[in-house]
């Protein structure tokens, strides 16, 4: 057998196809696991990400490559990737480049001697794949002729000049395609040595076919079907292919004339099946092993698109494969189920054990009702339910109720046929018992209108393990405006507040804070960053670090909170960390970008300036503007780290905290709050709604919009005196003394 690196390109369109299709390579391909594999993964996002997220790949010989390339569309950047990637990081004399979309559908024979051996003439094959009849664009081949009269290594070489009708969308002749495509090494770093970074032609498979036809190299096409391997860039098509794949022994000769051995999933199967593993993957931990429910299996087609999908799954199907007699009111819905003969629901029974039998190991099969099959399942042990029974009002109403329990914090609960024709002509009643039971409990319904599909998800974590504010006072200069924030905080949240310090003059107040039994504060002291410049930026962001709690919501000293921020803490079960949106500014216009812009000239000085340079220049692209001001964090959000490494990297640039995390956000998991939890009086004094103001500095008392939210409240502390504010504000600020109080 050759000596081959398997080469595979993924970025986060692609990631999903590779999860369906990577099992079916393990299946009937093992020799794959034992030579090595080279991921070459979009460089948006970091190397750490794709390691994480290409977990699902047990393979001991990977090597993940980030490709970076700006200014040109993603489809041209991951074809450069992978045409040009390989040249630099292959080690073996062959390479096997396979799209995600690939299913290895049998076993055999896949590698003949053949394909690798000299031509009558002597000549070694320099690539083998499959045959192709045409190039798109027409005129692609001319503008390869044309970049290749200007190329040292095509020189001598004639044009190809393949005729094409000018305006047409296409130019038939033969050539190959590279869905599934050898590649011999040396010949590969020959014809990429003159791309100098980018490829002359936004297509892998058209590039190195006119490489090898102008130099006259000789290439073989074979067809990669007869060897047992098939494309299926339709998201159903590769679901059944993948399904048919995992049916077959591993050794099972190759016949690809019929794919199908197992019953095909209905169409409208199909569409809610991909509209539930969409939801699943956005929701659970599906790199690594974890337990769902299907109640109501019938024949078992959604229960193998989700074994399919998720090769770490552990499914319990669950359905009585009952008949139901006459007067029964489940035949009032004219669902089809109801009406079922015994032979039918035998036949029904053994479809789902056929189609799952390729995840027997990963299966439980519970053959009972759904309110029977229940107290079967352990409270809070599921990652998702899915529940597409009985579709009654009563029976769903009791449905959502029995397997709610189930579903542990931060799993999802969803079902089918919410809104469909007929539980909008009330044969059926899930819309109604599942928004009855929503508002009972205050929560959320996502809904897919084209699929029926909802969804809901239960709270990452209790709310009340986050349910603490924080703020942080350096200095003594923002200490009156401390206690103003913390005087309106009180009257709309009741919950734990810590207020850190970190100089002598600032633990003197935060000590006075935490004796006013009114304010409720608990004081705590944070070591004072040892940098001259803004080292209240970096103190706040080793806040998030240090804090020995669950995370919480920080607010800035210089807010008021004049409305409920229970949405934020709300956001903050959802997601590990919650940032909030600065007027209607973004990141590629004035302020911001200039910011940002200012970050470039530490690019020499980072451990990785090509690296540094891209996400500078991603993150100057449109994104909402955010103010660091108001924000909420979990301990375990995976932003944290990378915050205090770059805020302490550009410590020496203005509001070096905010910056960086405006850098940082697009790549990390996060929620984005409106304006209205951080809110300006001078750029958004005409919101409605606002929860929590921020003046941003002195614009409490130099904006006219400022001074009429915030000196009221201050002129209420003053005769309250919490803190003993009356007694030391003007001796701090002595601009306070002549604002008109």
């Amino acid at each position: 057998m050759i000596d081959f690196t398997v080469v595979v390109g993924v970025d986060e369109q692609h990631l999903d196809e590779w999860r369906l299709t990577w099992p079916t390579w393990v299946r009937h391909r093992p020799e794959i696991l034992r030579q090595p594999l080279l991921a070459v993964c979009d460089g948006a996002r970091p190397e750490s990400y794709w390691r994480q997220a290409l977990r699902f790949v047990d393979h001991s010989h990977l090597t993940v490559v980030t490709w970076h390339q700006s200014d040109v569309s993603q489809r041209e950047k991951m074809l450069t990737g992978l045409t040009l990637a390989p040249a630099i990081h292959v080690r073996t004399p062959w390479f096997l480049k396979l799209d995600t979309d690939v299913v290895a559908l049998t076993s055999g024979d896949w590698l003949p001697a053949e394909w690798f051996t000299a031509d009558e003439h002597g000549r070694e094959p320099v690539f083998v794949a499959s045959p192709w009849g045409y190039t798109k664009p027409a005129d692609a081949l001319q503008r390869l002729d044309d970049w290749g009269d200007h190329v040292p290594e095509f020189q001598g070489r004639p044009r190809l000049a393949v005729p094409f009708t000018p305006g047409a969308t296409r130019v038939r002749h033969k050539r190959i395609s590279s869905w599934c495509f050898f590649g011999r090494t040396a010949w590969l770093r020959e014809v990429t040595a003159s791309c100098a970074g980018c490829l002359p032609i936004p297509s892998h498979d058209t590039f190195l076919w006119y490489c090898a036809a102008r130099r006259g190299d000789y290439y073989r096409r074979v067809r990669m079907t007869n060897a047992g391997w098939v494309t299926k860039s339709c998201r159903g098509r590769l679901l059944q292919a993948c399904q048919s794949a995992l049916s077959r022994e591993p050794n099972a000769a190759a016949n690809t004339d019929s794919i199908p051995t197992v019953p095909i999933p209905h169409t409208r199967t199909m569409k809610h099946a991909a509209k539930l593993i969409e939801v699943v993957r956005q929701t659970c931990p599906t790199d690594r092993r974890f337990t769902g429910a299907e109640i109501g299996v019938s024949e078992g087609q959604t229960s193998a698109a989700l074994l399919h999908a998720f090769p770490h799954l552990h499914l319990t199907m669950i359905d009585p494969w009952t008949t139901y007699p006459p007067e029964h009111p489940y035949h009032a819905s004219m669902d089809r189920c109801a009406g079922r003969t015994k032979e039918e629901v035998t036949e029904a029974q053994q479809k789902a054990t056929q189609v799952t039998r390729f995840a027997a190991e990963r299966r439980t099969i519970l053959v009972k009702d759904s309110l029977d099959a229940a107290p079967k399942i352990a409270d809070a042990s599921l990652d998702f339910g899915f529940i597409d029974a009985n579709h009654t009002y009563p029976a769903v109403r009791s449905d959502v109720r029995v397997w709610w329990p189930k579903v542990k914090p931060g799993g999802l609960l969803a079902g089918h046929d919410y809104g469909a024709r007929r539980d909008v002509s009330g044969f059926w009643g899930v819309k109604r018992a599942v928004d009855e039971w929503a508002r009972e409990l205050g929560l959320t319904v996502s809904v897919s209108t084209r699929a029926h599909i909802w969804s809901v998800r239960k709270l990452l974590v209790p709310t009340r393990d986050v349910r603490r504010v924080y703020y942080l006072l350096t200095g003594a200069g923002h200490g009156p405006r401390l206690v103003v924030s913390l005087w309106t905080l009180r009257k709309h949240f009741d919950g734990p507040v810590v207020v850190y310090t970190t100089l002598p003059e600032s633990h003197l107040i935060g000590a006075q804070c935490a004796r006013d039994s009114r304010l409720q504060v608990e004081h705590r002291t944070l070591p004072h960053p040892r940098v001259r410049r803004n080292a209240s930026y970096l103190a706040k962001v080793m806040l998030t670090r240090t804090a020995p709690d669950s995370g919480g919501l920080f607010l800035d000293a210089d807010t008021l909170v004049v409305g409920d921020i229970n949405p934020l803490f709300a956001a903050l079960a959802e997601a590990p960390f919650v940032a909030t949106r600065f007027a209607d500014w973004s990141s590629s216009r004035g302020i911001v970008r200039r910011r940002l812009g200012r970050w470039r000239e530490l690019a020499d000085r980072h451990a990785n300036p090509v690296l540094f340079t891209q996400w500078l220049d991603e993150a100057i692209r449109p994104h909402p503007a955010i103010n660091t001001g108001v924000f909420a964090w979990r301990r375990e959000a995976e932003v944290l780290q990378p915050w205090e490494e770059w805020t302490q990297f550009g410590h020496r640039q203005f509001i070096c905290d905010e910056v960086a995390l405006q850098i940082l956000l697009p790549r990390f998991p996060h929620q984005l709050l409106d304006q209205r939890f951080n809110c300006s009086p001078v750029h958004g004094p005409e919101e409605t709604d606002v929860r929590v103001w921020h003046f941003h500095g002195d614009k409490h008392l130099r904006r006219n919009q400022g001074r009429e939210l915030w000196l009221p409240v201050f002129r209420e502390c003053l005769r309250e005196n919490p803190a003993g504010l009356a007694d030391w504000a003007t001796l701090i600020e002595p601009a306070l003394a002549t604002a008109g109080v």
